[in-house]
Parts: structure tokens; sequence; C-alpha cells
């Protein structure tokens, strides 16, 4: 049986242990102690907004992880937030005509990238997500080995009650505004 292959974003949650729900919890909480909670996070808010795309969750991961100064900046370089709002930005459409002649438009009567409402949101934000994966390699590898060196359940048992709390609330607040009850499925 042929296996299907993931988005790389995708793919980068399930190296990591993301795509199940009882390990999301865990490795926020052992990735909030070892203060690399960015990473953990932005790929659990990426993952979500794969799954249950809004406008609010795009405007959350640009205002929270993206670019200098943000509340959970993303350590990844510049080539890779490069890459990432190029892919945002790209602007040409190939179209095939009745006829099967191919014709590429590469000029819109509107500007290019992100617009409220839009259509066609998914398919640029999926896709900068994507190219901001394969730009991060380092940082996945670095959260990988974080989570995987241990048993995050067994790891997590000596976080308790207003420990839990302390590192989680944070990261609920800011996420709160963009994703509203949907945190629940990001293990806040």
């Amino acid at each position: 049986m042929e296996q299907v292959r993931l988005h790389p974003f995708l793919s980068a949650c399930e190296r990591l242990g993301l795509d199940s729900f009882m390990n999301r919890r865990p490795s926020l909480l052992i990735s909030a102690k070892s203060f690399s909670n960015e990473q953990v996070l932005f790929f659990l808010c990426g993952q979500d907004y794969f799954y249950h795309p809004t406008d609010e969750k795009i405007e959350g991961i640009l205002e929270l992880f993206i670019g200098p100064g943000k509340p959970y900046e993303l350590n990844v370089g510049e080539v890779a937030i490069g890459n990432f709002f190029a892919a945002l930005n790209k602007v040409a459409v190939s179209v095939t005509t009745e006829g099967g002649w191919a014709h590429s438009y590469t000029a819109f009567s509107r500007a290019p990238g992100l617009r409220p409402g839009g259509t066609g949101n998914y398919n640029l934000f999926t896709k900068a997500l994507n190219a901001l994966a394969l730009s991060a390699i380092q940082i996945i590898g670095d959260v990988q080995r974080l989570l995987r060196g241990q048993n995050i359940h067994q790891a997590t048992r000596s976080i308790q009650g207003a420990e839990v709390e302390r590192y989680l609330a944070p990261m609920r607040t800011a996420l709160a505004p963009y994703w509203l009850l949907d945190t629940r499925n990001l293990g806040l």
C-alpha cells in the first residue's frame, strides 16, 4: 500500500509527537520548563490551523510568532522568515484555457497575499507554513531531541498544580483572542 506523504509542516508535527492529543499538554509543559515552548506552541498552532483554519488564527500566528519582538518569537533566522513571507506573497496564478493553452497571470488588480475573508488564504498560509518548516529543520531537531529524550508523560508528573498554570496560563491568554475555545485543541 502506498503511503501518502504529509505536508512538511504536518510531518514535522508528527515527528515531534504533536499529532497525538495526549502528547500536546506534556510537550508544552516540558518545553516551557526548558524555555523552548515557543517552538512547540508554534507547531501546535500551525497544525491546528491546517485542520481548523480561520483568519483569526492566521492573524494570531503572525502576531505571536513571526518576526522580531513577537511574544513567542521563533528563533529560525532571517532566511526562514523570508521564505515564509515569500510564500505568503506569491502572485503568479497559472490557468489552462479550454483550448489547452497555459497562461500565467502575474498582475492582479489587488495586492497579492492574504485578504480578510479571502478564499485563497488557506492555500497561501499552509504553503507559507510548509516553507517555514522546510527552513526550520534545525529547530525541529532541537525540539525533537528535547521531547524524545525522555518519557514526556513521566517527566510531567513532577509538574503539578500551580506550576502547570504558571506555564500554561500566559500561553492560553496570548492565544485566546485568536483561538477562542479552540485553545483546548492545543492542550491548553
